[in-house]
């Protein structure tokens, strides 16, 4: 799907989406958590109150360990290190923070409340760990389903990008081959191609509209790129660069670098 920025950026619809999903699977856990009323920590039967109590529980619980799964990417990114060992350290880290909100914003939020003895905080550590980790992995698992349909949808996209006939196809001469990227070039635009290169008199919004359809975004102002003609990409200096078939490079706008790695484009921070 050809996303392009401005009006609506990548970036943007990548963060909604993200942070949809992670809201329906902790709705989902809020639920699961009601329904069974772990640890007796509202009356059974006392729906209202218990509900409440873990929604207020699970959006705080939310708030802390988000960042620290961030972090953790980030950790493992840096130091080549296994991402799911990364998180399971940061669901322990992430816990003690967590156990002291409960401690005070409990079914009866008192600020008051002294601090536990280590006895009790290790009592109650132990439990919000265990639905701290629950959630944690339902997180873990809606992101893997997620990156799995990415990616048969980045697999498949090699094949049929010669089968994608859009718009832009019908301008250009026969045997042109896939499209692999559009370039920007005074009021022209051309259209680099498995079968070579052709100028058309268009503007780029147009040409990028032209092209829905194809799995490729707007890196830069001035260039479009099909997701999979991007054979790699290259730093120089604090600019991201796109190197596609025949070493042709695309520049990558440096507001824009953030919205395509979210989006699994092969672009790295350093």
């Amino acid at each position: 799907m050809t996303i392009p920025f401005g009006a609506s950026p990548i970036g943007r619809r990548a963060f909604r989406r993200e942070h949809l999903r992670e809201a329906i699977v902790m709705l989902v856990c809020a639920a699961i958590v009601v329904a069974m009323g772990p640890f007796g920590a509202v009356p059974y039967r006392d729906w209202p109150a218990r509900t409440l109590y873990w929604l207020r529980i699970m959006a705080l619980g939310y708030a802390i360990v988000r960042p620290c799964l961030a972090l953790a990417s980030a950790v493992a990114k840096r130091w080549n290190l296994p991402e799911g060992l990364a998180w399971a350290a940061a669901s322990v880290v992430a816990a003690a923070p967590v156990t002291a909100l409960v401690w005070w914003l409990g079914p009866h939020p008192d600020l008051s409340r002294p601090p536990p003895s280590l006895a009790d905080f290790l009592d109650a550590y132990v439990q919000v760990l265990v639905v701290t980790a629950f959630v944690v992995l339902a997180l873990w698992l809606a992101r893997a389903g997620q990156d799995r349909t990415r990616g048969r949808a980045s697999g498949q996209s090699a094949t049929p990008t010669a089968e994608v006939k859009p718009a832009l196809a019908r301008r250009l001469p026969p045997g042109h081959g896939a499209i692999l990227a559009l370039s920007m070039e005074d009021h022209y635009v051309r259209v680099h191609a498995q079968g070579g290169q052709t100028l058309l008199l268009m503007r780029m919004a147009d040409a990028v509209a032209a092209v829905e359809g194809l799995d490729g975004a707007q890196v830069h102002r001035s260039w479009w790129v099909a997701r999979s003609a991007v054979e790699r990409c290259e730093r120089r200096g604090r600019r991201f660069w796109l190197l596609l078939p025949g070493g042709l490079p695309a520049p990558v706008a440096r507001d824009r670098v953030k919205a395509l790695i979210a989006r699994g484009w092969p672009l790295e921070r350093s």
